[in-house]
């Protein structure tokens, strides 16, 4: 699964998804019923922005009966607020680089968006739209998002997704789509537990907040977990974390997965890696190289 920048996510890329999750989930069964009668407990552990909501939400899509209206006009307010997120943060990335708007005109553009991304709360209308399209698409300001993270700015992979297609989300009747949904940014604060009914057998399934703060709250949820599936995003090579810009996103994760791995309450628990967001990273290489962030690295790329 991965949180692609793409605009869209094809149906045989859809049902390849669908495919692994099932095969996934049918190995864990297994693996559990072969130890105990009990039904499945499995935490979803990995560092902040890993990909473990948006697996929930795939999970919800492919076997949890889908989002419904009510639900959907829920997920309104933060795709706006995810807006509102990507052009603060391309604004600030574009004064960190000294990239100018081609267009001189945009300067006044920006000064608006910023002011208007400042009031907490506000939906994205038609007009803010469309200025936010203009600045999105100015020349040089394309330029910024294939580069990689920029040292404590975060820009979301999903940015291009968003600002693309701000003018129909900005329509007062729109619904967010499947795909907006899984492309939607919003840590997690809370601890999520949900039931998936799979092939007659109830999955307990449990989404806890990966940024360091919320770390401590992992422990309590050790007691008769039975599978552990901790993510790590291979395109967090080259970004750090939004808690504490001085440590390399990717470093916290295998720190972290090796502090999982001896903890001495898990050591019978099987854990499954799932190295996430595959399709960005192939995107992020042709620009920033691995050995840039690893200098150990044998191969070069």
């Amino acid at each position: 699964m991965s949180g692609s920048s793409t605009p869209t996510t094809t149906r045989a890329e859809q049902a390849r998804v669908s495919r692994e999750i099932d095969a996934m989930l049918a190995r864990e069964k297994e693996s559990i019923l072969k130890r105990t009668n009990k039904e499945p407990k499995i935490l979803l552990l990995g560092s902040g922005d890993s990909g473990k909501t948006t697996f929930m939400k795939q999970l919800k899509i492919i076997h949890g009966g889908g989002y419904s209206n009510s639900e959907r006009a829920s997920f309104r307010p933060i795709l706006h607020s995810n807006l509102c997120d990507s052009i603060h943060a391309l604004i600030l990335a574009s004064e960190q680089l000294r990239i100018s708007p081609k267009d001189t005109v945009i300067e006044e553009v920006m000064i608006k968006l910023l002011d208007f991304c400042q009031t907490k709360d506000q939906l994205v209308t038609l007009e803010i739209a469309e200025l936010m399209s203009q600045f999105f698409h100015d020349e040089n300001i394309a330029s910024i998002l294939p580069l990689p993270a920029f040292s404590n700015i975060m820009i979301q992979d999903t940015a291009a997704y968003f600002l693309s297609n701000v003018k129909e989300f900005s329509k007062e009747e729109y619904l967010p789509t499947d795909q907006d949904i899984l492309n939607l940014r919003l840590p997690t604060s809370q601890i999520t537990a949900t039931i998936f009914h799979i092939n007659s057998f109830d999955f307990h399934i449990y989404d806890i907040g990966g940024q360091i703060k919320h770390r401590k709250q992992w422990t309590p949820y050790f007691d008769k977990v039975n599978q552990i599936i901790f993510f790590i995003s291979l395109a967090s090579y080259d970004q750090v974390l939004a808690e504490d810009p001085t440590i390399n996103r990717m470093h916290d994760a295998l720190d972290l997965f090796e502090k999982i791995c001896n903890n001495p309450l898990l050591k019978h628990i099987p854990i499954t890696l799932f190295l996430n967001k595959k399709d960005l990273f192939e995107k992020k290489l042709l620009k920033s190289k691995v050995k840039q962030q690893f200098p150990d690295y044998a191969k070069g790329i």
